[in-house]
């Protein structure tokens, strides 16, 4: 059944968070520069009533725990029996060099032989750098050959496969099957994640439904590319080395499985996201590692596939396992556009944080970087996202360059990262300054080692994660507070976490500088003046009864109080909560027969100015088309002139004051008069729209629609300038 579009989501995690305008926090020798905020009072109240004693930012399990990020291959090879070093034949899959590079530097797109035992080996290095969880690449089986088709793969060549392997385990051919590189005699994918629980870590398994292993464009076709297997090890399906728009699905069974389609990521084929069979296939494959210890999982591509696709599979995945926690990648950096795959109606997964890694990439990497710009993608305020919190925080990964700072450059992101709100992810290697700066096909996968491992501890990048990690893994407000910011300056940031829940409390004071001097932070008389105490990295804390604190250069102190928040510092809370929120609005095309297919999200939030629109749509015809908000929670077709019409039960625009015209946004006209919306080439709307008259509290109970043509915001000489057919809707529920 479709689930009721445009949920609304007041305090669907009891999420709260804030950003005061007054600084809490001072500096003995320069005034702290606050971040700007906004009139709190002034902006309506749109979420439930905050309680006056449970503040938390999420209770989320894995929130607990700090993620490292190992691609397995490229770790440590443990056991050089399982290598498969002659595997391939003609086309050979061990120790491939990318052609192409300079002298000196290397790349591989061959296995290199990392595996279960060299992860399982160095498990404990893991967890006592401070790391409470271990997010692996897939283990499914992929190819056992080099991929013969594509466009070669060179160096810092983007989206070439031509040569490559299926080392990183993103080819899936066998979704329940091991790949035989990775297990060794008595290590297979369970007693791996036993042997990682009790080295004190949990598994993160990454996952692909999206697509399979490459799939045509051959000289002649190769095994298993472009095929899938069920459990039984039964083929079924087969690309057949054509390419997606040549299948034939209704007359071929084997081409069932996949999506009739141009290929969207190189020569992947992909897998059919409106077919059942691909839904219960995945679901039955994963769940079984589910049941041989993976804790949660990490969703490849996830934007890539619709979000009704995601909404069913979570809904089967915790079915059995309620709570089981998932985030994706939804490569964008638009905050609106990632958030949408955060809302229960479409799966309610959380995403890998794309702006926070822009932002932390301008503030931690260049001359100019401030803590404001950090700041600012923190969405304390009219957050898209249903819980901030819960979004997976890094600076880089296998599918872009790594981080390419100095020394104290990485020093000061991890401070940052380890403090402020957010699950922080690290890209193995990332604790020594691993291959920075290098992209894909240029050094950004290579193969890091023991030797590496055991030489880590005498990096100062090491030495700083290790501490700042254990900070973190010590407090539980860092973990799972709320975000309460002072003083957002360029080289100096003072903020709070709070968490109080169920007889637990801790205030966390967060005092970073990334300058190259020490810089002197005084405690404003707003906070309270005692029991304060210094957060050490093993846990244990000293009394601190000074009124300043002097933070060395690129460094970090951590004060931490016992006592429940109150006073000022409470109603600063309770007064953010009231606007942490964006209304989020889910809109689906619409027919006569009623809704066809979720078309995206509209995100709404109130400023001094009225409502902004935000939208995040697609698979829209492209131009200018009508946008309004109509009378009624409905988008049901309806009659209409004596025949049925799209979403006729949303009734007319809303129109409280009886003006009985269209008009402008700014005019005297229906209340629901929005600007026009414009949908560029690729049938995609992001350009935000202002509403000077309306505030969310009005949208609660309507419906947003969009119609098709334009809009002249006038009754004559045409309505809507000649558009209005109903194409897209979604009901703003009540709360």
């Amino acid at each position: 059944m479709k689930i009721p579009a445009m949920k609304y989501r007041p305090n669907y995690f009891r999420y709260l968070s804030v950003c005061v305008s007054a600084a809490l926090l001072g500096a003995c020798a320069q005034k702290p520069v606050a971040e700007p905020a906004q009139n709190l009072e002034a902006v309506a109240a749109v979420t439930l009533p905050v309680s006056s004693t449970d503040i938390y930012g999420t209770l989320e399990p894995m929130a607990e725990h700090a993620v490292y990020f190992v691609l397995t291959d490229r770790f440590v090879n443990g056991d050089t029996s399982n290598d498969q070093r002659n595997q391939g034949g003609k086309f050979p899959t061990f120790d491939q060099a990318t052609p192409g590079g300079p002298a000196g530097e290397t790349d591989n797109v061959g296995y290199l032989g990392g595996d279960f035992k060299g992860l399982l080996d160095h498990a404990k290095y893991i967890a006592a750098l401070g790391f409470g969880a271990v997010w692996l690449t897939p283990i499914i089986d992929n190819p056992d050959e080099a991929f013969s088709g594509g466009t070669p793969a060179t160096w810092k060549g983007f989206f070439t496969d031509g040569g490559k392997t299926g080392y990183h385990g993103y080819w899936g051919v066998n979704f329940f099957k091991l790949d035989e590189h990775l297990p060794s005699p008595g290590l297979d994918f369970k007693a791996l994640t036993a042997g990682l629980k009790a080295r004190g870590l949990k598994t993160v398994l990454d996952i692909v439904a999206n697509h399979g292993s490459p799939a045509f464009s051959m000289p002649r076709d190769q095994p298993k590319f472009g095929e899938i297997y069920d459990e039984n090890g039964k083929l079924i399906a087969d690309h057949q080395n054509l390419p997606g728009e040549k299948l034939d699905p209704k007359n071929n069974p084997l081409h069932r499985f996949y999506a009739a389609k141009k290929a969207e990521l190189a020569e992947l084929s992909d897998a059919d996201e409106n077919s059942k069979a691909v839904l219960d296939y995945f679901t039955r494959a994963y769940l079984q590692w589910i049941d041989q210890g993976a804790d949660a999982f990490r969703i490849d591509t996830i934007r890539h596939m619709k979000h009704e696709f995601w909404r069913d599979f979570s809904r089967n995945i915790r079915a059995k396992h309620p709570g089981f926690f998932m985030f994706g990648e939804s490569f964008d950096f638009q905050a609106e556009a990632i958030a949408q795959h955060t809302l229960p109606e479409n799966g309610g997964v959380s995403v890998l944080d794309f702006p926070m890694k822009a932002a932390m990439a301008s503030t931690f990497s260049t001359p100019t970087g401030s803590y404001q710009e950090v700041a600012r993608a923190l969405y304390l305020q009219h957050s898209p996202y249903s819980n901030a919190y819960e979004l997976m925080t890094f600076y880089d990964n296998h599918d872009m360059p790594r981080f390419a700072g100095s020394d104290t450059d990485f020093i000061n992101a991890h401070n940052w990262l380890f403090t402020a709100r957010g699950v922080p992810v690290i890209y193995y290697g990332s604790e020594v300054g691993f291959m920075r700066g290098t992209a894909e096909h240029a050094g950004n996968r290579n193969y890091l080692g023991a030797d590496r491992i055991a030489a880590a501890p005498q990096s100062a990048i090491y030495q700083s994660l290790k501490r700042i990690a254990g900070l973190r893994k010590a407090s539980v407000a860092m973990q799972r507070g709320v975000q309460l910011n002072l003083s957002m300056e360029k080289d100096r940031a003072a903020f709070l976490r709070v968490y109080q829940y169920q007889g637990q409390q801790q205030t966390a004071l967060v005092l970073l500088n990334k300058s190259a001097s020490a810089s002197e932070f005084s405690l404003d008389a707003r906070l309270p003046s005692g029991g304060w105490s210094r957060l050490s990295d093993s846990g244990s804390s000293a009394a601190f009864a000074g009124s300043k604190i002097t933070v060395p250069a690129n460094g970090v102190e951590v004060l931490v109080h016992a006592d429940a928040i109150a006073g000022p510092l409470l109603s600063a809370i309770q007064a953010q909560q009231r606007q942490s929120h964006a209304l989020a609005v889910s809109l689906d095309a619409v027919d006569a027969s009623g809704v066809v297919a979720s078309v995206g999200t509209v995100f709404v939030h109130d400023t001094p100015y009225g409502a902004v629109f935000r939208p995040v749509l697609k698979n829209l015809t492209p131009g200018v088309h009508g946008f309004h908000v109509h009378q009624n929670p409905s988008c049901a077709p309806g009659e209409k002139d004596g025949k049925t019409a799209a979403a006729i039960g949303a009734g007319p625009h809303f129109d409280p004051l009886n003006s009985a015209r269209h008009g402008e946004p700014w005019g005297d006209g229906h209340l629901g008069d929005l600007p026009a919306l414009y949908v560029d080439a690729k049938g995609e709307s992001r350009q935000p729209v202002l509403a000077p008259r309306l505030k969310t509290a009005d949208l609660v109970g309507r419906s947003l629609m969009l119609h098709a043509g334009g809009d002249n915001h006038a009754d004559h000489p045409e309505v809507l300038g000649g558009g209005g057919a109903r194409v897209a809707c979604g009901v703003i529920a009540s709360k």
